[in-house]
């Protein structure tokens, strides 16, 4: 085992608030104040465009922020780096829309932001500090929070504090520190393993010793438990009187029944991918194109697509299982623990034999079964597949 060596690098610690009745009303006055400074921002960047042709920049909207405070008093009820970052973000959404414009993909112009939406949020990046279990928020003030499973690191300087409130009205505070940390090469149990995603079975393994392994199954088993529950909400919610206190309640029902779905599938790629780091030096995945995968195929009214109630439900299979979590946990866990990641093309790997080599789509008989047609090597599909990805990274 080398010795570990300090790199200089952002860590993120994610909260769970609990505030007061009190600072409840600040931090709703945070959120609307934060939405107003974006929203009124965009609809002056939009217009003077039309007029114009021409953009504003970050500088000029900076300024008018100031000209703006000082007509409407209210603002400077709240932080003020709160509606500096609300621009920031803003001026962010600019820069990602004409980045993918350049690039090809799918624009998202930014849209305005509604009191009805189901997320909110500020960022602060000055007046923070945490004491015990307590966060101290600018304006805010000192709430208390639970979620670190260690103690915060003493002496860190904290770069910026995101707070959210998602649609059960749970609060949360993300806090981005600079601080050293410590990257340990440590000599891994192996070397080496190729990962196959599926739906069928979450995660497929196999080490270049030849161990095979599987995981995921009781993971489903959870996730659906869960789905049941929150879809029986969901029927609830539709026989509500529209605008009633029953229906409101239901809502939030349904909003935590989402919330513990998503806790449990990030809670599982968060075992599962330290896990895989902590075993494995070099680790080897498809390099899959979720977005483009889960794309719809209904098509358009003159050429309408085939299959689409099939290619529906495994869009909702692929998106409620996280495959993108789990490899984007997986990238920063194998850099973290000395390790290295290496994505593949996924092309032919499940129509490949792993033993001679040959791809022929015949060799698949079914979803769980593989037989090559040239050699008749039989194998699992999903472990015939996690070979070739392991072969295709190591350069074999």
């Amino acid at each position: 085992m080398n010795s570990p060596k300090d790199v200089l690098g952002h860590n993120a610690y994610r909260v769970r608030l609990y505030p007061n009745e009190e600072q409840k009303q600040v931090l709703a006055k945070h959120f609307g104040c934060a939405r107003f400074v974006y929203n009124k921002f965009l609809a002056a960047k939009i217009a003077y465009y039309k007029r114009t042709g021409k953009g504003v920049s970050f500088a000029t909207c900076c300024s008018k922020l100031t000209q703006l405070k000082k007509k409407l008093p209210w603002l400077a009820e709240v932080d003020s780096t709160c509606l500096q970052q609300a621009l920031k973000n803003l001026d962010a959404a600019y820069q990602n829309f004409f980045r993918r414009c350049k690039q090809g993909g799918v624009p998202g112009f930014p849209k305005f932001k509604s009191k009805h939406d189901n997320h909110h949020s500020f960022r602060v990046v000055m007046g923070n500090a945490v004491e015990d279990n307590y966060l101290k928020i600018g304006k805010v003030g000192w709430i208390k929070f639970r979620g670190l499973r260690d103690t915060f690191p003493h002496g860190i300087k904290i770069q910026s504090i995101t707070v959210s409130m998602n649609a059960s009205g749970d609060y949360y505070a993300s806090i981005l520190v600079k601080q050293e940390t410590k990257v340990t090469d440590h000599r891994h149990k192996e070397y080496a393993c190729g990962i196959d995603v599926g739906v069928a079975v979450p995660l497929t393994l196999v080490s270049d010793s030849g161990k095979c392994s599987t995981t995921g199954r009781n993971f489903k088993l959870a996730l659906l438990k869960k789905e049941q529950r929150r879809k029986h909400y969901q029927r609830m919610l539709a026989r509500k009187q529209k605008g009633s206190n029953n229906r409101n309640k239901i809502k939030r029902r349904v909003a935590r029944a989402y919330r513990n779905e998503a806790n449990l599938r990030t809670d599982y790629n968060h075992r599962c991918s330290t896990k895989i780091a902590k075993h494995f030096h070099t680790v080897v995945i498809e390099d899959l194109k979720v977005n483009n995968m889960t794309r719809s195929a209904k098509g358009t009214a003159e050429a309408p697509g085939t299959n689409v109630a099939a290619k529906a439900g495994l869009n909702r299979e692929i998106l409620r299982l996280g495959w993108s979590q789990f490899t984007s946990f997986l990238a920063y866990k194998t850099a973290k623990y000395g390790g290295e990641l290496i994505r593949v093309r996924p092309a032919y790997t499940s129509q490949t034999c792993s033993s001679c080599g040959t791809v022929d789509k015949a060799s698949r008989e079914n979803q769980s079964r593989f037989k090559c047609v040239h050699c008749g090597f039989t194998l699992n599909a999903d472990h015939n597949a996690a070979r070739n990805i392991l072969a295709k990274g190591l350069g074999h």
